[in-house]
């Protein structure tokens, strides 16, 4: 174990799961494996959990917009 530096390999992982795109990734992973495992349909629940999702991106998105008409 030489070689195998801990603090490393634990700031790695504690920066991996701050990231939303590898939790993101994470979570699409679990439900490739869902799919394949139990072939279950899951794509309509998929479907409305992408939709509501992006509906609330888009209602932060709006209600934290930093321009406001004396900015432009």
């Amino acid at each position: 174990m030489k070689y195998l530096n801990w603090e490393i390999i634990k700031t790695i992982v504690k920066r991996a799961f701050r990231s939303k795109v590898v939790l993101l990734s994470i979570a699409g992973a679990v439900v490739s494996v869902v799919k394949t495992l139990f072939e279950v349909d899951i794509n309509p629940i998929a479907e409305r959990i992408v939709e509501v999702l992006w509906a609330l991106w888009i209602v932060y998105s709006a209600a934290n917009n930093p321009v406001t008409p004396d900015d432009f």
